[in-house]
């Protein structure tokens, strides 16, 4: 059998992640699903569609608990369904790619789509069969989360037990080595040595009827299937506004956090200060490093293009910004994003904390973000200028560089009357705005260097 079905690249930065302290779940020293929550064994012969075999055997069983009874879905379909590739016509699938794409498409009852072929046959076949894209609308998934692949093993392996105890239904993982290459299976329980039961996709004659383990170390990626939609939890950001999109995902991926009190609020058009954008900004530097560190990880140093993305130690402290106090909730996050120079002090050698970060500043900061990733992984990025200009925007502007490079880069934009009000407060919803687009920017760079 040919076992290179399932591809590996770093994690989204935008992927939802899974949450849950260990102190919220008593986990038991071995645990495996109810019989009616594990799919059916099912082969995928000699193809190599072990990614949407997994996809679509933990579908049917969402829609059993749903309806009362498992329900056989076409891993085909989403094995030849280009909104599940991304682009990508080879020989297997990316999980991440595949797992959005369930999510924007779904698939379709087995027997609807029963052809077990290879790209591009089974591309062609999607493709031949238009009228099943309207058949497929009901049975999507609502949403997913991943479950973070951490250096400490054991913090892995015990987020997978909760996420796996706390839904109660499969988990879709990869795996890079385990199996000789890359290939997908869904974990179904946990044994006394905290190996993890899967159930695989190559027939009942496999292991144990179907079943298997599988040490979390070899476990490369992991989500989360949802029958229910992810829900904001600040009252003071509605479905309708514009900036909607862009808090869910920055707080659902863990970069922002919201206001706590009474009510947690997000206070969307508050002025951000410099601390909290310099925060939010070294989440994502975090989060891009360990999706990086945990692909180099997972394939081994010889990992194709990619170089580690190696963040400075500070060289910041309070002798050089006095106002930059140790024990500051925001010190380590603002030190250490010092050091990589996205922000900076001022021309006094202070960092203003606690003043508002500006449109120009904001500008400034998410060009350094974007180029400073690219330059980690080694990406030659040219300034991107652009032809429209800001009358409140000049050549001799100490920002005039950035905002040019801001806009160029998709990263800001300004109003609907030509000017860019540099000098303005940015307010937290515009900022998490900017924030996620270049979190956008960054995916868009794991796809590109790794593309097969």
């Amino acid at each position: 059998m040919n076992k290179t079905g399932c591809l590996i690249r770093p994690s989204n930065t935008r992927n939802y992640i899974f949450s849950c302290s260990a102190a919220d779940v008593e986990l038991p020293t071995e645990y495996v699903l109810p019989d009616d929550r594990i799919p059916t064994v099912r082969d995928q012969g000699d193809t190599n569609s072990c990614v949407g075999h997994g996809l679509a055997e933990t579908m049917g069983v969402l829609y059993g608990i749903e309806f009362g009874e498992e329900k056989l879905f076409s891993p085909w379909y989403i094995y030849g369904n280009k909104e599940c590739r991304k682009g990508y016509t080879g020989l297997g699938m990316f999980l991440s790619d595949a797992v959005d794409g369930v999510r924007k498409c779904g698939t379709v009852p087995l027997p609807d789509f029963d052809v077990r072929k290879e790209p591009p046959d089974i591309i062609d076949a999607v493709e031949k069969r238009p009228e099943l894209s309207e058949a497929a609308k009901p049975y999507k998934i609502k949403g997913y989360v991943q479950i973070p692949k951490y250096a400490m093993s054991l913090k892995f392996t015990t987020e997978l037990k909760q996420a796996l105890y706390s839904y109660n239904t499969p988990i879709v993982i990869a795996s890079g080595k385990y199996f000789g290459s890359g290939h997908c299976v869904v974990l179904i329980g946990w044994n006394r040595n905290s190996d993890f039961i899967f159930l695989n996709s190559w027939g009942d004659s496999y292991g144990d009827h179907g079943r298997s383990t599988i040490p979390s170390v070899y476990i490369d990626e992991a989500y989360v299937l949802l029958d229910e939609e992810l829900e904001l939890p600040f009252p003071d950001v509605r479905a309708d506004d514009w900036y909607y999109k862009a808090i869910k995902t920055a707080y659902l991926s863990g970069i922002v956090k919201g206001n706590v009190g009474v009510i947690k609020t997000f206070e969307p058009d508050k002025p951000i200060t410099r601390s909290e954008a310099a925060v939010i900004a070294f989440r994502v530097l975090e989060k891009a490093q360990a999706g990086v560190d945990a692909y180099m990880r997972s394939v081994g140093q010889g990992g194709g293009r990619f170089h580690a993305i190696e963040i400075e130690p500070p060289q910041f402290n309070s002798v050089t910004c006095p106002d930059v106090i140790y024990g500051a909730w925001y010190y380590d996050y603002v030190t250490r994003l010092v050091s990589t120079g996205i922000m900076t002090g001022d021309s006094e050698g202070t960092f203003r904390p606690d003043d508002n970060i500006t449109r120009a500043e904001a500008a400034a900061v998410a060009v350094r973000l974007h180029e400073y990733v690219a330059g980690k992984l080694d990406i030659n990025v040219s300034k991107s200028y652009v032809s429209k200009t800001f009358s409140d925007v000049q050549g001799t502007d100490w920002f005039y560089e950035s905002v040019c490079s801001a806009v160029g880069y998709g990263l800001i934009e300004g109003d609907i009357e030509g000017t860019f009000r540099p000098n303005d407060n940015i307010t937290r919803a515009e900022f998490t705005a900017v924030i996620v687009r270049n979190m956008k920017k960054i995916d868009d760079m794991f796809v590109s260097m790794c593309k097969i």
